[in-house]
């Protein structure tokens, strides 16, 4: 009977054709953070009447549930009902503050981790294959986090290179690091996804990724 009514209430939703409405856009805290929220006031100035709700979760949600209208993921969706669409490639790089006092000294580097919240994740097993027996100096939960301690000069960091190349105080060190990135993976019920409203949000967030070439599918 709950799923039930879950899709009556899509179905609602759907029918509700002009662009107005409050939307729930689920993403990563990393894609939240540095890239959706920079750009809402573009958002805002195309689609002035419609709310943005934009939920910065690292754990699935159920689309079926209505826990989200949208959501993007770095692990493709199989729930049932939903429509998945790749639309980017986040790469990761090691980076340091261009002061990092052992920059030159590869054998003395330290590192930044993430705790235990992503300690079983392909992005920290990839990390510490490649600290080998070098030193993990801090664990953190966010990139934002990850950031902040590699630009105080903590230590070494794997960072998304669209954070990581823009920023001018860091340098990227490569040591022959393996290339490792993730997939961003764009989902939408199929309920709701011909909804104007709801189209526009997919629209933007694609728009957004593809205005980085460090996200370009591959």
């Amino acid at each position: 009977m709950e799923t039930s009514a879950h899709s009556i209430a899509r179905l609602a939703k759907a029918a509700h054709v002009p662009l107005f409405g409050r939307i729930t856009l689920s993403a990563p805290p990393v894609l939240v953070t540095h890239l959706l929220t920079e750009r809402l006031t573009r958002f805002r100035a195309e689609y002035p009447d419609i709310r943005l709700s934009l939920s910065a979760q690292a754990q699935r949600v159920s689309l079926s549930r209505r826990e989200a209208d949208v959501a993007v993921r770095f692990v493709r969706p199989n729930e049932t009902g939903s429509v998945t669409r790749k639309i980017g490639t986040m790469a990761f790089g090691l980076y340091a503050h261009r002061s990092y006092a052992h920059l030159a000294a590869p054998e003395r580097w330290e590192f930044i981790a993430w705790d235990q919240t992503f300690a079983d994740t392909p992005a920290q097993s990839w990390l510490l294959d490649i600290a080998g027996g070098r030193p993990v100096v801090c664990e953190l939960t966010y990139s934002s986090e990850h950031l902040i301690a590699v630009r105080a000069g903590v230590g070494v960091a794997a960072l998304p290179c669209f954070i990581g190349e823009r920023d001018r105080d860091l340098v990227r060190i490569e040591e022959g690091a393996p290339y490792f990135a993730r997939d961003i993976w764009l989902v939408v019920h199929g309920d709701l996804q011909k909804t104007p409203a709801v189209r526009a949000v997919m629209d933007f967030v694609v728009a957004v990724v593809s205005d980085y070439p460090d996200l370009a599918v591959r």
